[in-house]
């Protein structure tokens, strides 16, 4: 989509929206465009996040107010969509739908092991945004096939919730379904860190897809000498590009072994 017709969508949804709320960004008026009677954008919209996660439909709000989205966890009004968060298979699923409960559109997120509610808002916002806009949701896509990632494993007191999220990202942006309840192919990976030379240490990953069953399909490695600085902290950047190199290795796999966990992607 591009940038004057996502400020367009946007603008339209705040200007609806305006009763919940100040504007954080007005947006001038919108050009003509086929997208205006889709009611997931001429709608209000209410928040609502799993009860095991207290105070992250609120930061949710918060993020979707950056990005000119405005949202609420209370009742919207007569004129409601709703997005709602569950956990499925491990992950955090956000599923948009009418007051009859018509689902409009669904996206997972990965859930790592000791998110807290910033990092888990922060990148559920740009996924909510896909599923208010034409692009991020489609009325089947609650059943189409889907790849899901599993929690990164790394050494002990190393963050790798960033590398988890990343491959979710690099297989999304490639058109993959992620997520969702029985999927055909799990994305396993595993970071290592091995001694190297000086202030340099090299950074393994494995990214292992297997089937449903459990088994095997073919492992895509990595490695490379990296400062053992960079490996302190969040691993944000790192994580993007080690994630974006190593999706088309594993989609190559899948599309060999399972090809059907990429149709409809």
């Amino acid at each position: 989509m591009t940038r004057p017709l996502f400020a367009a969508l946007l603008g339209l949804l705040a200007a609806l929206l305006a009763a919940c709320g100040p504007v954080p960004h007005p947006f001038g008026a919108h050009k003509e465009n086929a997208l205006v009677d889709d009611r997931r954008v001429t709608a209000s919209v209410q928040i609502t996040a799993p009860p095991q996660f207290p105070g992250l439909a609120e930061a949710v709000v918060t993020e979707l107010a950056k990005q000119d989205v405005l949202a609420t966890t209370r009742n919207p009004g007569r004129r409601a969509i709703f997005v709602r968060g569950g956990i499925e298979s491990g992950n955090l699923v956000w599923r948009l739908s009418t007051p009859e409960r018509r689902e409009l559109g669904v996206l997972s997120q990965a859930m790592p092991p000791g998110a807290d509610i910033g990092s888990l808002a922060r990148e559920a916002a740009p996924l909510i945004v896909q599923l208010l806009t034409a692009e991020g949701s489609t009325t089947d896509s609650a059943h189409r096939a889907r790849v899901a990632v599993r929690p990164v494993r790394g050494p002990p007191g190393m963050d790798t919730r960033a590398l988890s999220q990343a491959m979710v990202d690099a297989l999304s942006a490639q058109g993959v379904a992620t997520g969702g309840d029985d999927p055909l192919v799990v994305v396993e990976g595993e970071l290592r860190v091995l001694p190297g030379n000086g202030s340099r240490d090299v950074v393994q990953v494995d990214w292992t897809v297997r089937d449903a069953k459990g088994r095997s399909l073919g492992t895509v490695s990595q490695g490379n000498p990296m400062d053992r600085t960079t490996l302190i902290g969040p691993l944000d950047q790192m994580a993007h590009d080690i994630a974006t190199a190593a999706a088309p290795g594993v989609i190559e796999v899948i599309r060999r072994k399972v090809p059907t966990a990429l149709e409809g992607g």
